[in-house]
């Protein structure tokens, strides 16, 4: 699961990236058609923002097959938005138990809440309190 970052440290991050894309994107107009140099597509699809915007996880579940799990602001279960949690974040799993971190809209917000769902369906709630600052 990803930490919280610091949104001065997100901007740091997102020069850092911009900077990576600029050194592995395609230097020509040959390259931009195909792609990138040494590269190849295989595939190529389009998910929702409502349902993808957050992140994407991986789940193996047991003697099942691996998918891709995405979250987004509509993945917020209507439970845990009635409980004042309206923020998923990026998606986690080990072992075909998924993980998800949901924030609160508050300004100062003092805990996090953590909601694990097992293999079979049953989810599992625990609050961990912030530090402040």
């Amino acid at each position: 699961m990803r930490p919280l970052i610091h949104p001065r440290t997100r901007t740091l991050a997102a020069a850092a990236a911009a900077g990576l894309l600029a050194a592995v994107l395609p230097a020509s107009a040959a390259d931009a058609a195909t792609g990138i140099a040494g590269w190849t597509q295989v595939t190529h699809y389009l998910e929702s923002s409502l349902s993808a915007d957050e992140g994407v996880a991986t789940v193996n579940p047991p003697g099942g097959s691996a998918y891709e799990l995405y979250r987004g602001v509509a993945s917020v279960p209507l439970s845990v938005l009635m409980e004042g949690w309206n923020h998923v974040g990026d998606p986690d799993s080990a072992n075909g138990y998924i993980f998800d971190a949901f924030q609160s809209g508050a300004s100062s917000p003092s805990s996090k809440m953590f909601r694990v769902t097992t293999p079979s369906g049953s989810s599992y709630e625990y609050t961990h309190q912030l530090v402040s600052g």
